[in-house]
């Protein structure tokens, strides 16, 4: 039996059957609206990145291990001098109070409590090496007189009696060698921070950094958050006197609050659209209002069909992939267009049910091939490494297999059933004489159909245009967002806050973390770029055979060459053992400021003090700190000094303990240039990460997939269709207007300085399976033993309103003011307008040059 009769004799049987088949459905559409209530969206960008590779594990587990404490700025403003400094002090203090947040940085007394590492006995431990000679200085005698006599001063000052400690306690100024090496070798622009707040220069905007306990792509932590910093803003803003108060958040909780909320209420909003939109493109066509219901019927039944499998498919949903339902209302009702274009001209010259049946079976092998070629598009992109993209493509694909089994049981049924107009015959068919003309004029004069063809491809033989790939991860993000607003605002005011890369080390115990991490920190100075804060042009330090630094130099320097490399060069770093170092290199440290001359410049201090008529009993603590001494850093990681480090550096895992070094990478360099050296140098263990690197490979991702895809693509659409049509040489015309499509779009794209994202490559093996459709319906009408002309004629209408109804239903999107969707709309409509043109045009010229040169063999 053949396939036309197959499918009307399905068509008959759902006519005869009509109410089992239509309570059939609704069963299974109520089911499908029941399985709803299972399903769960998920914005968390852990599950939407690839896995598999180093560039994309690596870069989850920082964000797995790390992500809950990646910083939240709160940009403060509206409000200028002492009000602003009480507006900060009144959020800092509400923001502690949020189980949400674990830390809230205001200022550099955020912390609250002494530092020990500015505390003269601890000051050795903090000084490296390289530093010691800024130390040595100090404790000359002349600097030691300067030193006491600027003590004298200042003391003579109207001042507060902390000032007159501090002095007690370090009057040589060591503290201050701590503090500079500090900022030098901790990248913060915080670090310098005002106290008791951190104002901009200009005074007229305040900083306040946050620690939430939770991750960013934990959708219901992130609302509970946002939740908890509203409430606070409306109690601060109670104050009349702050009212005015501007607050702007900023960082990754921020930005997947907006993404989250954005995409599911446009995705929504969008697919409600989509469905109307093609349903009156539709009513505009064919001027029926009756059929309207039983269209939406099918529509919303198969895509509820299709969700409902996803649920038993994946156990979360990525929220962009809701947009798959605006894609199938697009293209599902490209079968009721043809289906009732074709009933239209059957019910003229036969009954109602008669019509039907011929209907279906007149449709049958085209529609079966066209729903299969769209199918296998999607089933092919099902197979991508992207979350969002992989479950659009297996829903659409579901979607598309399921409208099969409406189009020729569900809507015959329901067509019988509410016939409205069609219970009496049309008085004359819908066709497109135009676009009959044009493939005639095609047909006759297949010449400009070749020209165009090959001028595409000379083009792109000399042009040899790359894939154009954009994965830059913001640009995928909302217009108009806030939390872009903040960071460009901070940006401007204090400077950059966030490091580009990331190293991992993990000890079975804290000093061997540690221990590891001061090589990796060591790695990190030694490829400190020139003129960079804190950098060294030159260091001294201990090279005998044995010693530390000569041991660190040999894991770290390996090719003499590499350390001037600018592909490696690091603008700055941010570590916990810049202020916590391990055990061993501390009591190296004080082990190196022991052999300095320390009792001379104790005698030295007492000296001077005496001679300058202080009591010299009153610095017992500057002497005690000018000695050798047993003493240790505290490692209490819950004080309040350390614990904000803690919190931004330090996790405990089943591993042992975790470390984490931000670093930027200077101008130029290249972070994976940065992980492999050193990873070569220190030990590939060590787990280096970042942004930029993992969207470098996520460019390679996306160029390979769209390349896999399309081939892929065209080869099952070119399977499916010569089952169709039995020769080689009809199938590859049908093919390749579209494939001429294929390759104008990247040239085009290419021109115009439009590129690939993650969410629109999806776009050319959609083009293919939707371009081949229009040829295929022209082809069947063809093979009945109609001209070209003639079935472009009778199934134009039909193409330009399911060319409309596609556009429409990713036209929805483009609108969107999420990037990511408005991108892949405004480019699907443009290959889709493309693909139809192809195929009235193209096509013919195709079919009449195979046509003649069957007539001449």
């Amino acid at each position: 039996m053949s396939g036309r009769s197959v499918a009307g004799s399905v068509g008959a049987w759902a006519v005869r059957r009509r109410r089992l088949v239509l309570l059939g459905s609704l069963a299974l559409t109520l089911a499908s609206v029941l399985s709803l209530t299972r399903l769960r969206l998920d914005v968390d960008l852990l599950s939407t990145l690839p896995t598999g590779t180093p560039a994309f594990d690596e870069y989850k587990q920082f964000l797995e291990t790390f992500g809950s404490l990646q910083m939240l700025p709160v940009l403060v403003s509206g409000v200028e001098g002492p009000v602003l400094g009480r507006a900060i002090d009144r959020l800092a203090a509400g923001y502690r109070a949020l189980p949400q947040v674990a830390n809230v940085i205001a200022g550099r007394d955020a912390a609250g409590g002494d530092v020990p590492f500015l505390d003269p006995v601890h000051v050795p431990a903090i000084i490296p090496r390289e530093r010691r000679d800024e130390l040595a200085a100090r404790l000359e005698p002349d600097a030691i007189a300067t030193a006491v006599a600027q003590v004298k001063k200042i003391l003579s000052m109207p001042g507060g009696g902390e000032m007159t400690e501090h002095l007690r306690r370090d009057p040589l100024g060591l503290a201050l060698v701590a503090g500079q090496t500090i900022r030098d070798r901790y990248a913060d622009p915080l670090a310098a921070a005002t106290d008791p707040h951190i104002l901009s220069p200009d005074g007229t905007s305040g900083l306040l950094l946050l620690d939430p306990t939770g991750s960013p792509f934990d959708g219901v932590f992130t609302a509970q958050l946002f939740a908890g910093l509203e409430a606070v803003e409306r109690d601060v803003r109670a104050d009349p006197a702050l009212a005015g108060l501007r607050i702007l958040y900023g960082g990754a909780h921020a930005h997947a609050r907006e993404d989250a909320q954005l995409i599911e209420r446009d995705v929504i909003r969008y697919t409600l659209l989509a469905l109307v939109g093609v349903i009156a493109i539709f009513q505009l066509g064919f001027r029926n209002l009756g059929i309207l219901p039983l269209i939406g019927y099918q529509l919303v039944a198969g895509s509820l069909f299709a969700f409902a499998t996803s649920v038993i498919v994946y156990s979360r949903l990525n929220a962009l992939s809701l947009c798959f339902a605006a894609i199938f209302y697009g293209l599902a009702i490209d079968s009721v267009i043809y289906f009732y274009g074709r009933l239209l001209e059957e019910r003229r010259t036969a009954s109602l049910d008669e019509a039907i049946t011929r209907t279906c079976a007149g449709l049958g092998v085209a529609n079966v091939v066209a729903s299969t070629t769209t199918a296998a598009a999607f089933a092919v992109i099902a197979f991508s490494t992207l979350a969002a993209v992989r479950e659009i493509g297996v829903l659409t694909a579901i979607g598309m297999l399921v409208n099969i089994v409406n189009t020729f049981v569900v809507l015959p049924a329901l067509v019988a059933t509410f016939p409205g107009r069609l219970a009496a015959p049309p008085a004359a068919p819908l066709e497109a004489p135009w676009l009959g003309a044009i493939a005639a004029a095609s047909w006759r004069q297949p010449l400009p159909a070749l020209l165009v063809a090959s001028a595409i491809g000379v083009i792109w033989i000399a042009v040899r245009p790359p894939i154009p790939v954009d994965a830059d991860m913001l640009h995928l993000r909302a217009t108009g967002s806030q939390a872009v607003a903040a960071e460009d605002a901070i940006q401007e005011k204090f400077g950059a806050l966030i490091p580009d890369g990331h190293a991992m080390v993990t000890g079975p115990d804290l000093e061997q973390a540690l221990a590891r991490e001061e090589r990796v920190v060591e790695w990190l100075e030694a490829h400190r770029a020139p003129g960079a804060p804190g950098a060294r042009e030159s260091v001294a330090t201990d090279t005998r055979p044995g010693s530390r630094a000569a041991d660190a130099a040999d894991a770290v320097q390996g090719d003499a060459t590499t350390a001037g490399d600018p592909a490696l060069a690091i603008s700055g770093y941010q570590a916990l053992t810049t202020f916590l170092p391990s055990r061993a290199t501390e009591a190296a440290r004080r082990a190196a400021f022991a052999e300095l001359p320390l009792a001379r410049a104790r005698a030295a201090l007492v000296t001077e003090l005496a001679r300058q008529r202080f009591r010299v009993d009153a610095f017992a603590d500057a002497a005690a700190a000018l000695a050798a001494s047993d003493a240790a850093l505290p490692r209490d990681l819950d004080a309040p000094w350390l614990r904000p480090l803690v919190q931004r550096h330090l996790r405990r895992t089943p591993d042992g303990v975790t470390l984490a070094v931000m670093f930027t990478p200077a101008a130029g360099a290249s972070l994976a240039a940065i992980r492999e050296q050193l990873r070569a140098d220190i030990g590939d263990d060590v787990v280096v990460t970042g942004r930029a690197f993992m969207e470098a490979a996520l460019a390679t991702v996306i160029a390979r997939e769209v390349v896999a895809f399309t081939v892929a693509s065209v080869i099952l659409n070119l399977i499916i269709v010569l089952l169709q049509l039995r020769a080689l040489a009809p199938a590859l015309a049908v093919i390749l207007p579209t494939i001429v499509v294929v390759f104008g779009t990247i040239e085009a794209m290419h021109l115009a300085g439009v590129a690939f994202t993650p969410i629109n490559l999806i776009v050319l093996p959609l083009t293919l399976g939707i371009g081949v459709d229009y040829c295929v319906y022209l082809v069947q009408r063809w093979r009945e033993g109609v001209d070209l002309g003639t079935a472009a004629r009778l199934v134009g209408r039909a193409m330009a309103l399911t060319t409309l109804t596609t556009m429409a239903g990713f036209g929805f999107l483009a609108v969107s003011r999420y990037r990511g969707l408005e991108g892949l709309g405004w480019l699907a409509m443009t290959a889709i307008a493309a693909a139809f043109a192809a195929a009235i045009c193209l096509l013919p010229g195709f079919l009449a040059v195979v046509a003649r040169g069957r007539d001449a063999r």
